[in-house]
């Protein structure tokens, strides 16, 4: 669904651990493992290129925030592929190509043109799934006394209920890059890192 891309990485994540599980079995799944990356920071403005939100005339999308699935390898914990179902690039592409084309911009650029550095949060995908809930409460248009079945959404919802845990607490906020987590390398939801950090340590 459009939008909703903390839902759909959820549900991806769920399958692929589901296919790694059967996989182990055979000792197939054995090699890879699945991380929630989270694309953000604390101006919440973080442009991204090759997304199909963009407007014909541009490349350029800025988000809020971004989320994707990565595969790593194991044994070398460096990024293989990427999935993300927002982007115009191949699904499940090479993950070099695909940081090298979403973000071609170098942070001196970025700086110049008012935007922050890019952010990563990076979570385990098992603990994603486990502990990510959502009362799809930032996609709702506030208008005063606004009735339940009448609610106005920046974009439609998935058809299916929220994703969301049994007290009714959502966790969304938990996903977004804050100037404490800027501070402090590792947070309640997984690990920060500057995208050229990222990508030096982990492509």
């Amino acid at each position: 669904t459009p939008c909703y891309c903390e839902e759909n990485v959820f549900w991806l994540a769920k399958k692929k651990l589901q296919d790694q599980k059967e996989e182990t079995e055979t000792h197939a799944g054995l090699n890879v493992k699945y991380t929630v990356v989270v694309v953000s920071n604390p101006k919440q403005a973080v442009p991204l290129c090759h997304q199909r939100a963009a407007k014909e005339d541009e490349d350029v999308v800025v988000w809020d925030y971004h989320v994707f699935l990565l595969e790593s390898n194991c044994k070398t914990n460096k990024a293989t592929k990427v999935w993300d179902m927002d982007s115009k690039l191949e699904f499940g592409i090479k993950a070099d190509e695909y940081f090298n084309r979403t973000f071609p911009f170098e942070e001196e650029r970025l700086l110049a043109a008012g935007f922050d550095p890019v952010y990563l949060k990076l979570i385990d995908s098992e603990f994603y799934v486990k502990n990510f809930s959502s009362s799809r409460e930032h996609m709702k248009v506030v208008s005063g006394n606004q009735a339940d079945d009448d609610i106005k959404w920046l974009a439609q919802p998935p058809s299916y209920p929220c994703i969301l845990a049994e007290d009714g607490v959502s966790t969304f906020g938990k996903l977004f890059i804050t100037e404490d987590d800027v501070k402090h390398e590792k947070c309640e939801f997984g690990k920060n890192y500057v995208l050229e950090q990222f990508q030096h340590e982990f492509l």
